[in-house]
């Protein structure tokens, strides 16, 4: 059974979900572009999905294949079970002759570059999107109810939400220790905010966190967002984003559960960017605080 492995490139233009991270692959008018006389190899189709789903629908085609069998059609002759796996990122993915999951209820989200000239095609299952348009349609008949129901019973007047609602306070935010600075009022300085930040930050692959040295003192009027990239060969690619830190917290744990692609374990350069925002009337500064060339330890 053949192996594949997802070889990355630099102007692949799309990126997609596979189990807990984003992918980067080719759209199809991308490919098309590259190739515009068709002249490149589909090695066989990928069927993301959990390993479970894929045993199951490996069984439900060996099934398929002993009935065309019995019966002696001719489509029995066409190869449609797995002939491989793919493995990309942290992800490995069953791997299907072309043509196999080009179902009404499949879908191709793009192409991946296993060797030079050489392509495997992701597909997903259209049942979720399927599903959304059922709860749509759901949906639709009930506000027509509604609206009737409303015709003969006024609701209250709707409460208005703000333009620009803040972000949720993170969670793991704490008041910083051992500060006395005093705060700048806005009224006299405007927007301002003080970055206490102290390198490195470390990532832990097994528990998908960044841990981090970062403060948003008493001094700043405006609640701050972290973002952290990591930086590879010109490249910026996202890691994670923290909730609002309030002025007088600190910070010291992100997420990286959505990170863009896999990394691996080793020593990097990361940046980070500071988004504030007016605690009072949730605006968000035009302008974006950043810190480069942190050091950055990717760890197992």
């Amino acid at each position: 059974m053949a192996g594949f492995s997802h070889v990355f490139r630099q102007d692949y233009d799309k990126r997609v979900k596979v189990g807990n991270e984003y992918v980067f692959c080719y759209s199809k008018k991308k490919l098309k572009e590259l190739y515009p006389e068709n002249d490149y190899n589909l090695s066989g189709e990928a069927r993301k999905g959990t390993a479970k789903s894929q045993e199951s629908f490996d069984a439900r085609q060996a099934k398929k294949l002993a009935r065309l069998k019995e019966k002696g059609l001719k489509e029995s002759d066409v190869e449609t079970l797995k002939i491989g796996d793919l493995k990309i990122g942290n992800s490995v993915l069953s791997v299907y002759p072309e043509g196999t999951n080009n179902k009404i209820l499949g879908k191709t989200d793009g192409f991946v570059c296993v060797s030079e000239g050489n392509f495997i095609a992701l597909h997903a299952s259209r049942v979720p999107f399927l599903a959304i348009i059922f709860s749509m349609s759901a949906a639709i008949i009930g506000a027509t109810l509604l609206t009737v129901s409303l015709l003969m019973n006024p609701a209250p007047p709707e409460i208005v939400e703000p333009d620009n609602p803040l972000p949720v306070v993170d969670p793991l935010a704490r008041p910083m220790e051992d500060d006395d600075s005093e705060k700048i009022s806005s009224e006299k300085g405007g927007g301002s905010i003080t970055i206490a930040f102290r390198g490195p930050i470390y990532v832990y692959l097994d528990q998908n966190i960044a841990t981090l040295t970062y403060g948003n003192p008493n001094a700043s009027n405006q609640d701050v967002v972290v973002e952290i990239y990591l930086k590879d060969e010109g490249n910026e690619y996202f890691l994670g984003r923290s909730g609002r830190v309030p002025s007088g917290s600190a910070l010291s744990q992100i997420s990286i559960a959505d990170r863009e692609a896999g990394i691996a374990t080793g020593y990097y350069k990361a940046k980070l960017y500071f988004h504030a925002y007016e605690p009072n009337t949730g605006d968000k500064a035009i302008v974006v605080s950043s810190v480069n060339d942190v050091d950055l330890i990717v760890v197992q």
